[in-house]
């Protein structure tokens, strides 16, 4: 999913991801969340705003295709714009 990948690694660049967390789900998802993994310098509604100021807090449209299902090793996002 090339607009995917793009808009993570865009995110990823801002540093949006900076501090955030990164957990394991059903032992074959790693989600991200905007949650700090600790007592750090911001809170979860701080950086979700922060996401939503760059405009980035998802992809702009819905990529997905039944003849590219999500497997191992693809990218998605939650929320239905993946």
């Amino acid at each position: 999913m090339p607009h995917s990948v793009f808009t993570f690694l865009e995110m990823a660049d801002y540093g949006l991801w900076d501090g955030c967390s990164f957990v394991m789900n059903a032992m074959h998802v790693i989600k991200a969340s905007p949650v700090p993994y600790d007592d750090s310098h911001f809170t979860s509604l701080e950086r979700a705003r922060t996401f939503s100021e760059t405009g980035l807090n998802g992809p702009k449209f819905n990529e997905y295709n039944e003849k590219y299902p999500h497997e191992q090793y693809t990218l998605g996002f939650a929320g239905g714009n993946s």
